[in-house]
């Protein structure tokens, strides 16, 4: 399961996610935010996971014969602190560019507690 890498890092406070390997390592406990966005390609089925620790938890799936849509999923996550959690895309296509960032990731942390 190879993590998307996002190229531009707008906000990392903490340093939590790694841009090189497209890893988010939560850095407690707690109650976390996560979403990711995907702007889906024409033609075909596409899959795209968050995974947590090596496991699957929410799909953002399309099938669109000949338009491209961008689509969010947000959840609501609980996570112990070395918990690691990444994006990938399973099959399909997608589409963004430099000058049209289309493809999002990101999380925070809601509520920090001593264990999950």
């Amino acid at each position: 399961m190879d993590p998307i890498r996002y190229d531009n890092v707008f906000v990392n406070v903490g340093d939590s996610y790694k841009a090189a390997t497209g890893i988010f390592t939560c850095p407690t406990s707690g109650v976390y935010q996560f979403f990711f966005g995907i702007n889906f390609g024409r033609g075909s089925m596409t899959n795209v996971w968050l995974v947590q620790d090596g496991k699957r938890i929410i799909i953002n799936h399309s099938d669109l014969p000949g338009l491209t849509s961008l689509n969010q999923q947000v959840l609501l996550l609980k996570a112990k602190k070395g918990s690691q959690i990444w994006v990938i895309q399973e099959k399909g296509n997608s589409w963004s560019a430099p000058e049209y960032p289309a493809i999002t990731f990101g999380g925070v942390l809601l509520h920090a507690t001593d264990d999950i």
